[in-house]
């Protein structure tokens, strides 16, 4: 008996319209680098100093909503 995965060499048919679907990848591969290089100095930030209870952020609404559009004009492809 054959074994089922034998022949299978790693591609699947496509259609035209699957292809340039895809060329849409690039473009959100690229927007999800950026969120990720958006998010990762937060994340860091947020991690140093563990031994401190609390953290000193002076105008912190204006600065999470300043992120927040920057992380929607990412999303958003701008």
């Amino acid at each position: 008996m054959v074994e089922k995965n034998l022949f299978d060499f790693g591609f699947t048919v496509v259609s035209q319209d699957e292809i340039e679907d895809k060329s849409d990848l690039e473009d959100y591969k690229e927007r999800l680098d950026k969120m990720y290089k958006a998010i990762t100095p937060l994340l860091e930030n947020l991690k140093q100093n563990p031994e401190k209870d609390l953290i000193h952020w002076p105008n912190r609404i204006e600065k999470v909503e300043a992120f927040e559009k920057s992380l929607t004009k990412i999303l958003n492809g701008k």
